[in-house]
């Protein structure tokens, strides 16, 4: 009896030291940088890149350290705060809510009211709220002679990269889009001396000017990814139209002596009040075959924004000359249809594999939402690049979301709705980050095989084994960034109570407070797909008690933005 025990013992401690897939981390932001009370939520916006590993296991690996105490900080995050739960008229986007390139949404707070009841659907008392807290908490004080004049007293963005004391946050509004290395690349607002730019590109701690690489000199800029050899994103050109002073946008990828920026393909400058936009999402150098394969959005016929595949005839920037190609099934106008409002690719990767984002339009919602619909290129090089929209499992029939990122084993990573209620006539749906292991003609059985090759929750993947009890202060609600390790950076709800909430269960309460906190999740060593233990998702019973506020919550929450429908 006791040698049965014992042996029963040993082999539960054995399971349970490999349970669950990921270990959720949580880094301290440096004070000095970003102050106590100078934020009111924190979110992971992107991971340190990671070379291929030689074993495709990569953290995954029986051997691998990653998860352990000493090698947590072993991949950088990038960190972004907020001091009002969202950032107005978006600092990552060329135009406001990444469709309005007539610049009509932001000139009032009805403005934004009739935005976001026309566009989103939402009903109009959760639009009041919602447009208060963006126009008139955020877009509005930045636009004031005030915001330009002291532009520390109206700071709303600001951003850390773990462990570095390196303080970007200068003269205004700071975001980061990617990491290269533990260089942070994005755009920031320059409001010193007199110089009213709400967004110019930076590396690290070079920002660009372009002076001399572009003419005319471009009046903003922003930077999504870089590769060591080339960054890319885009520039802004001043412009009016009948709404006012605002800009136009091309794709643009440039090095430190030179830069292109890419030109429409059938839109204009200005046609119908309608500013042209483009940008440069991310990029591959196919180095082996001489080309780059740039993807984002570009501007067509009839000032359409559509998700884009840039060509390069060479991968010197100097000598290739560039094609747009529209992803078909994602063009606003595919067939006649115009079921979407805007399209956008967000990754590429080394296998050519690109995913994006389209925008239903408003007058065109799908069971019970005018939502971002996720979907992937299977080939970027092929001659029509086609959309293959997310389906099945997770990805319940007209779920919206949003792929954010890629890497070289296809593993995708975004969020997407978790409910199947109507946001029509009532309020978002809430959200949860995911993973896909996309199964494409490059990517990797060993690695799919730990997901059992289908996309989850990452919630599902974070319970059960030596590190449940401190996941379980956490629900992940976004996924920004995946390296090739299979490091996520992440966006949290955290739960202050002992043992966070109380109880594994998805819809489980919180006796305690709820922030938004960021996140990285490390794969455990030697974790399978036997490991995981999907967290239960029936509601429980639950008695009004005074402070409880619970994962359920979040509806309350999304009042406030916290499930990053700031981009939608």
């Amino acid at each position: 009896m006791f040698k049965r025990t014992a042996i029963a013992a040993s082999l539960l401690a054995v399971t349970q030291a490999h349970a669950a897939l990921y270990r959720v981390y949580e880094p301290t932001i440096n004070s000095s940088i970003i102050s106590n009370g100078q934020y009111t939520e924190a979110m992971g916006v992107a991971i340190e890149p990671s070379s291929y590993p030689s074993n495709s296991l990569g953290c995954f690996a029986g051997s691998a350290t990653c998860s352990t105490d000493a090698n947590l900080d072993q991949y950088k995050l990038a960190i972004q705060t907020l001091m009002y739960e969202d950032d107005g008229a978006r600092y990552r986007e060329e135009v406001p809510f990444a469709m309005d390139n007539a610049f009509q949404y932001i000139q009032s707070n009805s403005d934004y009211v009739s935005y976001c009841t026309t566009e989103l659907g939402y009903n109009s008392d959760y639009c009041q709220a919602w447009a208060n807290i963006r126009y008139d908490k955020v877009w509005a004080p930045e636009q004031s002679g005030a915001a330009q004049s002291s532009p520390t007293d109206y700071i709303n963005a600001k951003v850390y990269v773990e462990g570095d004391s390196t303080n970007y946050n200068d003269n205004g509004n700071t975001v980061v889009n990617s990491l290269q290395g533990t260089n942070p690349i994005g755009n920031k607002s320059d409001y010193t001396q007199g110089v009213t730019k709400r967004n110019v590109a930076f590396n690290g701690s070079t920002s660009y000017s372009f002076s001399g690489l572009l003419s005319p000199t471009p009046d903003q800029s922003r930077a999504f990814y870089a590769d060591g050899t080339y960054v890319a994103g885009s520039t802004s050109y001043q412009s009016n139209n009948d709404n006012g002073t605002y800009s136009y946008s091309k794709a643009t990828i440039w090095d430190g002596s030179d830069a292109v920026a890419i030109p429409y393909d059938g839109g204009s400058t200005l046609s119908d009040n309608k500013f042209g936009e483009g940008s440069i999402r991310s990029f591959y150098r196919d180095t082996t075959n001489n080309k780059i394969y740039a993807v984002g959005y570009n501007t067509y016929a009839n000032q359409y924004m559509d998700a884009t595949i840039f060509t390069g005839s060479t991968d010197d920037i100097t000598t290739a000359s560039w094609t747009s190609t529209p992803v078909q099934d994602a063009q606003v106008d595919a067939g006649g249809s115009f079921t979407y409002s805007n399209s956008v690719l967000t990754g590429v990767n080394q296998n050519l594999v690109a995913i994006g984002n389209a925008k239903r339009s408003g007058s065109k919602p799908y069971d019970g939402a005018a939502a971002n619909r996720m979907f992937l290129v299977s080939n970027v090089s092929a001659n029509s690049p086609t959309a293959s929209f997310f389906s099945g499992g997770i990805f319940f029939d007209g779920a919206g979301g949003r792929a954010n990122a890629i890497n070289n084993f296809d593993e995708i990573v975004g969020e997407v709705d978790a409910e199947n209620v109507s946001e029509i006539g009532g309020t978002p749906r809430r959200q949860r980050a995911f993973i896909y292991p996309y199964a494409g003609t490059n990517s990797n059985a060993a690695r799919r095989d730990i997901f059992d090759n289908k996309a989850w929750w990452l919630d599902d993947l974070t319970n059960g084994g030596t590190y449940s009890s401190a996941n379980n202060a956490f629900r992940i609600i976004d996924a920004t960034g995946i390296n090739d390790q299979g490091i996520i950076s992440a966006t949290a709800i955290k739960c202050s109570a002992s043992g966070g909430y109380s109880s594994t269960n998805d819809y489980a309460t919180c006796n305690g407070s709820e922030s938004t906190v960021a996140v990285k999740l490390i794969p455990i060593a030697g974790a399978t797909k036997a490991d995981i233990d999907p967290r239960d998702k029936s509601y429980p019973k639950t008695e009004r008690k005074g402070g409880s506020v619970g994962w359920l919550g979040l509806s309350v929450l999304a009042l406030i933005g916290l499930q990053r429908r700031r981009r939608t």
